[in-house]
């Protein structure tokens, strides 16, 4: 695309403006900062949807000028300009970042940054991150350095189909490109509203749940260069006030929005909208115009791409070396992103912007060599210089990933079919804290004296969660379906042959409501059933939500000693008691309703074997394996469930009802 093409595009500096408030927002969600006692930014997401809205907008501008003004478009032109756009700035944060990435992060969480990279290098981010199950953020979310590169997914691929859509629709239909064009934005709209209340994860990184977005800005570009606009004398009042209500709808989305909020869904047109009355109606002459035509919102919007680049590594980075982020280190995160995204704008995104210098450089040559490199580095990472990093036991006992993944290993490998041996069945039901249970009585007597099962199909391939409700509705033969799944008629003979029922799910209010019925049907059955607690859980510190053990190695570096283990260990069970009491007393005065021994209906607390109630203490560390018993708040790692498995023994668990 020739040099002609571009001067002869008229320069709106509010649209560098726009994004200043895109950039600035979307800054000041990421950093959870709270201003005044209660003003924060939790719609600052939305400034997201305003760079779409203003991507389809520039690429629509500049493709239909060139088609109308040459009657030609040349792709080459088109993706060269785009790369060199975005991959140099790309490509410097990635090599920045895997030093410190490499220095800092966990071993399990430096193989996924280590794959988020390569996912960023073919601009697929936004699937990476929905197939690993991240939930855009929570807190956790907010530790993945490349998390923001989702976004830069979404664009590339609507730049990379989009044009191809244009080209087609001006040659062969152009009487009907704006109709056509407002089509696909209702049906991406719908498609998103739709996904929204199916899997909202899914909407939320899917491109054509968003393409609706970059086609509005589609949709402007269209106008302005086909509909002559009024001369700023001729504009009415009425539409000088649009682009001041469209200023107010942006706001209103940012101070209001938060993470309840459906989105994308049509609530999102709301700054859709705002952003589109922008870019319609403003002009340097009037009062919203002239503000975000101002040099401080111009400048910020010039440096808004390596902005936010550099925000979420930095942010990520600094959540990750402490438990305890604060307002002042989040200002200084902010004013080294200001610092480090000026001077890369200046020093690499201008040069390499400046076509007639670039062909004196082989900047393609650069750029090559640039993604073999950082594919090559991430690639080993991922998959052979991770193994050969050097892990203290610290770094061990930290990565809590791998716990995470042990355990599921033992999941999935756990052989669910029903036994005729002449042992008696139990049948555990539940969630993950079901799941626990089962792997800790595996490696107890309970295994040699009984079938042990867990409510499942047939076979497990994935991660999966048994709820209470499920239980009812498959009882009823309502369904056979759970968690998404359907489970097939496993789970009814599971429970056919069970001689004894285990109910071991985090309790929460609903599956309490539930519980007096079930029993019911229990009974009406001949099972025996136990009533479990709740998994004792501590409480949770920093972004990361370590337990206090994890806590402490993390901020010291180093083991505790038996003083310091004992302390934590009593913290924990006040954090049993605590949180957690009343919803035993809960249980068991439900069992002592239902007629307690008399019907079969006990209560058993995991407590008995994970605390030394005497001492009020609840194990978090056994020294004399080095294991720890949870890898999260409440649940447990294999280690672990084999240290309580030898408590089970020794004070001879629930012997009072076998």
């Amino acid at each position: 695309m020739n040099k002609d093409i571009f001067s002869k595009l008229p320069y709106r500096a509010e649209i560098d403006g726009l994004r200043a408030i895109a950039i600035v927002s979307v800054i000041l969600y990421h950093a959870k900062m709270v201003f005044f006692g209660g003003i924060s930014f939790e719609g600052g997401f939305i400034g997201v949807d305003i760079f779409f809205v203003i991507s389809g907008y520039l690429i629509t501008r500049i493709i239909l000028f060139e088609l109308q003004s040459k009657s030609s478009f040349s792709f080459l032109n088109f993706y060269e300009r785009r790369a060199r756009r975005i991959l140099p700035m790309l490509f410097f944060v990635i090599f920045v970042s895997i030093p410190f990435a490499w220095i800092i992060l966990l071993p399990s969480d430096l193989i996924e940054f280590a794959e988020s990279i390569l996912s960023s290098l073919f601009f697929s981010s936004n699937f990476y991150f929905y197939f690993s199950t991240t939930q855009y953020g929570v807190e956790s979310s907010l530790l993945k350095p490349f998390l923001h590169t989702w976004s830069l997914g979404i664009e590339e691929q609507f730049y990379l189909i989009f044009p191809i859509i244009v080209f087609t629709i001006f040659k062969f239909f152009r009487k009907f490109f704006l109709t056509i064009i407002f089509l696909l934005v209702i049906l991406s709209l719908q498609f998103s509203e739709s996904m929204e209340i199916r899997n909202s994860a899914l909407n939320f990184y899917m491109p054509f749940s968003r393409f609706w977005e970059l086609l509005t800005g589609a949709m402007l570009a269209y106008r302005e260069i086909n509909f002559q606009l009024p001369k700023s004398k001729e504009k009415s009042i009425f539409v000088e006030l649009l682009p001041i209500f469209g200023l107010y709808l942006i706001f209103y989305s940012i101070f209001f929005f938060d993470g309840r909020t459906p989105h994308p869904s049509f609530v999102t047109i709301i700054p859709i909208i705002g952003v589109s009355l922008i870019i319609g109606f403003s002009s340097k002459e009037e009062l919203v115009g002239k503000i975000l035509g101002s040099r401080v919102f111009v400048f910020t919007g010039l440096i808004s791409y390596s902005a936010y680049l550099w925000h979420f590594p930095i942010f990520a980075f600094y959540r990750y070396l402490t438990l305890h982020p604060s307002s002042i280190g989040f200002v200084i995160c902010i004013l080294l992103t200001l610092v480090l995204s000026a001077t890369s704008y200046k020093f690499i995104e201008q040069p390499f912007r400046k076509k007639p210098v670039l062909l004196k450089t082989p900047v393609l040559k650069i750029l090559l060599f640039s993604f073999m490199v950082i594919f090559t580095i991430s690639f080993l990472m991922a998959n052979e210089f991770i193994k050969n990093k050097p892990k203290n036991n610290i770094v061990k006992l930290l990565d809590n990933d791998g716990h995470r993944r042990e355990m599921l290993k033992f999941e999935l490998g756990f052989d669910y079919s029903i036994k005729d041996n002449g042992k008696k069945n139990i049948l555990i039901i539940g969630n993950s804290q079901a799941e626990d249970l089962l792997a800790t009585l595996s490696y107890s007597h309970f295994n040699e004296r009984f079938n042990l099962n867990l409510i499942s199909s047939a076979k497990k391939y994935q991660n999966s969660e048994f709820h209470l409700n499920c239980l009812n509705k498959i009882l009823k033969g309502d369904t056979t379906w759970c968690d998404g799944k359907d489970l097939g008629d496993h789970p009814q003979k599971q429970y056919n042959t069970a001689d004894l029922i285990f109910i071991a799910p985090k309790w929460f209010r609903k599956e309490l409501r539930a519980l007096p019925d079930i029993i019911d049907k229990l009974i009406s059955d001949g099972k025996t059933i136990i009533i479990v607690s709740n998994t004792p859980e501590s409480s949770v510190f920093g972004e990361k939500r370590f337990n206090r053990f994890d806590a402490f190695i993390y901020e010291n570096k180093i083991l505790p000693d038996a003083k310091e283990l004992s302390f934590l260990e009593s913290k924990f069970f006040e954090d049993y008691q605590n949180y957690q009491s009343e919803v035993n007393k809960e249980l068991q005065e439900i069992v002592n309703n239902k007629g307690g021994n008399k019907n079969k209906v006990f209560f058993a607390d995991r407590s008995d074997y994970m605390c030394n109630k005497k001492e009020k203490k609840c194990y978090l560390y056994f020294q004399n394996t080095k294991s720890k018993v949870l890898w999260d708040y409440g649940h447990i790692t294999i280690s672990g469930a084999k240290n309580l498995a030898n408590n089970i023994d020794d004070i001879g668990w629930l012997k009072e009802i076998f």
